[in-house]
């Protein structure tokens, strides 16, 4: 293996622990393993040797992007070599009337806003990590994120793909026009988790920038917080962006805020406050009343910037800050809009059962959906917190899909959740033979070999 991935990468091939052990987790705690090596490609010629050279070897090759999921996708299950994508980061091309822009995999999704706000141009949606996530890893996962209640997924972002499959076949998948017929085999290397192939250039829709007006409301309990995002989703006014946050969370976030990353997470606020925050692209003074009006409903006063502003500002720079710490678990599921309450509470109750600290918040991707994105404190030192961390976890699946919701993503942290599925993993199965019938690309992520 040593000789024959110096050969092919050079000084960009690495195998010594102290090196290895920077890819053997993504951005929470508790999932971990060591890879047998790990690559930097900068090409699609030396991924295809990779290939050439797995399929003979019967290496497994794990995609990484930047390592800030939070579900163990890039993270080795049972070793294998690492492929860091750091040095594929290139914008290739900003086409300003087409709206569009052409990236490659590794490029941090803050970067290509950047350079995208310089032509007046956005993408439309972005991870709640994007100071520091990839773009590959984002569309890898078929994320949802800041933008999603007005733009919908990143699927319905992405135009076209460039792929090389685990056979070796490089193909071009989708159109700029947006418009291909036959089957839709662009979506399905979106959100496959680098287990058909790799992604090695990424099409995207943009929008015209525009600056958001960031409004919100603070209220007495986070039931009426979240009765009030029913009542929103239930009318005309659409958000660029809508959050929700229980009072522990804009606690810890006020904290995080302040320079102070590991103040105590304090659960006992939990019910006694909430706040929405919402950012629009264009608001009128008839949808501010409306939101005043039902924000009145539950005792809370609509805020229009300068608070507002301050919050939103925060919440773009604490995860990352949370991720550096790296003592916050989190999970990640879809909710029923009209049923969310009952699955906080539920989980609330769950985490008390396994002394667990859990605290609450997330975005509203649609009018029907709710992501809730719980976080928990876990000392991994501590083996059985650990452990009653994991429990929970299983716990929030089980109460999310016994509500009717859905998880985010597999990885290796739910990869038996196909296991209820046996149909749909049996067809996954085959899809992924057609694509990678060596059985080298991210082997065992998505509850497939």
């Amino acid at each position: 293996m040593k000789s024959t991935l110096k050969s092919i990468f050079r000084e960009r091939a690495f195998f010594e622990p102290e090196d290895l052990i920077c890819y053997s987790r993504d951005a929470v705690p508790c999932l971990e393993g060591i890879p047998d090596a790990a690559v930097q490609p900068k090409s699609g010629k030396e991924l295809k040797k990779l290939i050439d050279a797995a399929q003979k070897e019967g290496w497994n090759l794990i995609p990484r992007g930047r390592g800030t999921g939070t579900f163990g996708g890039a993270v080795p299950v049972e070793g294998g070599i690492i492929v860091d994508f750091v040095r594929m980061n290139r914008i290739e091309e900003i086409h300003v009337n087409r709206h569009y822009v052409r990236v490659q995999p590794g490029c941090c999704i803050k970067k290509i806003n950047d350079e995208l706000a310089k032509k007046r141009l956005a993408l439309p949606v972005v991870p709640w990590s994007s100071p520091g996530a990839s773009i590959g890893g984002f569309v890898a996962t078929n994320g949802v994120g800041l933008g999603s209640y007005k733009y919908g997924r990143i699927k319905q972002q992405v135009l076209d793909l460039t792929v090389i499959t685990g056979n070796g076949d490089t193909l071009k998948l989708g159109s700029a026009t947006e418009y291909t017929p036959g089957y839709n085999l662009c979506e399905l290397f979106i959100g496959s988790e680098g287990t058909l192939g790799f992604i090695t250039s990424i099409l995207l829709s943009c929008i015209n920038y525009q600056p958001h007006t960031v409004v919100s409301g603070f209220f007495k309990r986070f039931e009426d917080t979240l009765s009030c995002v029913a009542d929103i989703a239930s009318t005309n006014i659409v958000p660029h962006t809508m959050i929700y946050d229980d009072a522990t969370t804009f606690n810890f976030v006020r904290e995080v805020a302040l320079g102070n990353p590991e103040a105590a997470i304090d659960t006992t606020m939990r019910n006694t406050g909430g706040y929405l925050l919402l950012a629009f692209e264009e608001v009128g003074e008839k949808e501010k009343d409306t939101l005043s009006t039902l924000f009145s409903l539950y005792g809370a006063r609509l805020n229009v910037g300068g608070l507002s502003e301050g919050l939103w500002n925060n919440l773009s720079s604490f995860l990352p800050k949370v991720y550096q710490i790296g003592m916050i678990s989190f999970e990640d599921t879809f909710i029923p809009v009209d049923c969310v309450y009952d699955v906080v509470v539920q989980c609330w109750e769950k985490a008390d059962e396994l002394s667990v600290r859990m605290f609450m918040g997330g975005y509203v991707a649609s009018r029907r959906t709710l992501v809730l994105f719980p976080g928990m404190v876990v000392n991994e030192r501590d083996t059985q917190e650990v452990e009653r961390v994991k429990k929970a976890k299983d716990e929030i699946i089980k109460i999310t899909l016994q509500h009717g919701g859905g998880i985010s993503a597999l990885g290796s942290d739910k990869v038996n959740y196909l296991s209820a599925y046996p149909e749909r993993k049996k067809i996954m199965q085959q899809i992924k033979d057609i694509f990678d019938p060596y059985h080298i690309m991210n082997t065992g992520k998505l509850g497939v070999r």
